[in-house]
């Protein structure tokens, strides 16, 4: 009986394999590049590179199993190989995912902090949007969301807030009606919001096209307040009328 461990098979087997592999991962670099072309709106592109990765995971864990009964049929010690391969490439996903889950529990388990409050973490300042799965939301001065991973948000800093002023600006979405040229629109919109008493003048508002089809005009903004309990006041003096 010939000893198992031997290697008796020929070298196109592991040939094989390699250039699968190689093949799948040029692929995939190929269909993420193509993702910007073929979804030109931000939230359907959003979605897709959201869930890529989960794609290419599933594709990887497949080909690997696959690899195994196809090395079990050449020689054990391959196949030994690959399943060990493919144990500790699960374990190393399912820690450096469980590690954020676990982290968010103690972090939102410990109840320092609450939504709308300003923190620091790092080099990154800003007010708390939400508290996700595995990240923290953030919204910064400029109006940009950030997620902070909650193994790193772990070492977030609490900050004062002033009395006098929202450090944080309120973001949301207007679909506005194409009566007027965009550039025109957004001005009136800056003159709207800045002539409201409960808006900051130190701040100037932002406002930004998200989409732009044949009947209306999608608006993102970010308005800043003397207060933060002024930010939806703002927000319905415009909707009331501009939508």
């Amino acid at each position: 009986m010939k000893n198992w461990l031997e290697i008796e098979f020929s070298n196109f087997a592991i040939y094989r394999f390699i250039l699968t592999g190689i093949l799948i991962f040029f692929i995939f670099r190929f269909l993420k590049f193509l993702i910007p072309i073929f979804f030109k709106k931000k939230h359907r592109r959003k979605t897709v590179e959201k869930f890529f990765p989960i794609a290419e995971l599933t594709f990887w864990l497949a080909f690997f199993g696959w690899a195994i009964e196809y090395f079990l049929a050449h020689n054990q010690l391959f196949a030994l190989g690959v399943f060990v391969i493919l144990i500790f490439i699960s374990f190393w996903i399912s820690m450096y995912v469980l590690k954020d889950i676990i982290a968010g529990v103690v972090f939102k388990a410990g109840g320092m902090f609450s939504l709308h409050e300003m923190v620091a973490i790092g080099d990154y300042k800003g007010k708390i949007c939400n508290f996700g799965q595995q990240s923290l939301e953030l919204e910064t001065e400029a109006g940009q969301t950030i997620f902070i991973p909650y193994s790193v948000a772990m070492k977030a800093v609490k900050l004062k807030v002033g009395q006098s002023e929202s450090l944080a600006g309120h973001s949301f979405e207007l679909k506005i009606p194409k009566k007027k040229e965009l550039e025109k629109l957004t001005t009136d919109l800056k003159t709207s919001i800045l002539n409201l008493p409960w808006s900051s003048l130190n701040k100037m508002p932002v406002i930004k096209l998200s989409d732009n089809s044949a009947q209306q005009y999608t608006l993102k903004l970010t308005v800043y307040a003397l207060d933060e309990k002024y930010f939806y006041r703002i927000e319905s003096y415009l909707r009331e009328k501009y939508v």
